[in-house]
């Protein structure tokens, strides 16, 4: 999307990569675009904005913790009621939603706001204490973590609240979709949600532990999931018990994934604290966990996933013949 030609483009992260302004490595990712305010993009444009929104450290901006902040802060916090936690949180998303209410008023301000198309969004939730005293936004994948709301504003949306599935690659093909004289491309995984949406979407957490690729690999996080409208399956590798003495080693050596749990736990008895521990351990080990009550089986999940797993790893090889053959040439 950011290639397209005849419009001004403008990723902006005022919130976010700080230090780092148009050398931060979502712009890298995203092939170096300029870091435009609206008020300076001219029409037509595409303007992205990356703000901090939900991330921690939860209602401050990332300069007030050295070092990104939020071990600092889930350290802190972790001494601290939970619904001081929470609390925080909700000022992050808050400050979040008047930032984007204030790019609103900026396109009625220019009387853009008829002729624009307007999408709200997140990569992920995130993980404030619960199963055992998580904190994350990366594993396991649940509830909390893969259902995040969307936003569509255009004057051809009609407004209603919809409780259904959308990926993220389903944004681009929509975006498409919405514009006069294109359609939705067909080179991509998503689709356009206004002509039909998907039944399901996946999830796939790797690594996060170890960026060895040799034995170490072996204890790094696995986590394959798919969810629809009422709820999904998540499939751990690796082995339950191999992971659970990983992870509980992790915990004794207080890992800063876990130090919020660690710190928060230590309020409890004995007996509660272990309960918890063994709740979180079964949330991030266990070969097959359920959530809530979807509407595919558990053997068309793993079906499904195999399938694509499948095709992925066609496409790959394919891409790396490609690149192979290519060096050759050159």
């Amino acid at each position: 999307m950011l290639d397209m030609r005849g419009f001004d483009i403008s990723l902006r992260c005022e919130t976010t990569w700080t230090d780092m302004g148009d050398d931060s490595q979502i712009h890298e990712i995203s092939g170096n675009p300029h870091s435009k305010s609206l008020d300076d993009m001219e029409e037509p444009f595409i303007y992205i904005e990356d703000d901090k929104g939900g991330h921690c450290p939860y209602g401050y901006s990332f300069s007030d913790y050295s070092g990104g902040g939020c071990n600092e802060f889930f350290r802190d916090y972790g001494r601290k009621c939970n619904k001081v936690l929470r609390r925080k949180y909700r000022e992050s998303v808050q400050q979040s939603i008047r930032n984007f209410q204030g790019r609103i008023d900026q396109l009625k301000d220019r009387g853009l706001l008829d002729s624009t198309l307007v999408i709200f969004t997140s990569d992920h939730g995130e993980l404030l204490g619960e199963y055992g005293g998580l904190v994350s936004h990366g594993r396991p994948p649940c509830p909390e973590l893969v259902y995040v709301p969307t936003v569509f504003i255009h004057p051809s949306i009609k407004p209603k609240m919809e409780k259904s599935i959308i990926r993220h690659v389903d944004i681009y093909p929509t975006i498409c979709g919405m514009m006069k004289g294109s359609r939705s491309p067909r080179n991509t995984d998503g689709m356009n949600i206004f002509e039909k949406q998907p039944k399901v979407g996946m999830s796939f957490r790797e690594g996060g532990y170890f960026k060895s690729r040799g034995f170490l690999n072996h204890f790094n996080y696995i986590g394959h999931s798919i969810w629809d409208e009422r709820g999904g399956y998540v499939f751990h590798k690796h082995g339950k018990y191999r992971m659970m003495a990983f992870l509980l080693y992790k915990i004794i050596k207080k890992h800063p994934e876990f130090i919020y749990m660690i710190n928060n736990n230590k309020r409890d008895p004995i007996g509660k604290r272990l309960v918890k521990y063994k709740l979180a351990l079964h949330h991030m080990t266990n070969p097959e966990i359920k959530y809530g009550n979807p509407v595919i089986t558990k053997e068309q999940a793993k079906k499904i996933i195999s399938l694509y797993l499948e095709t992925k790893d066609k496409k790959d090889e394919r891409l790396r013949i490609s690149v192979r053959d290519t060096k050759r040439k050159l």
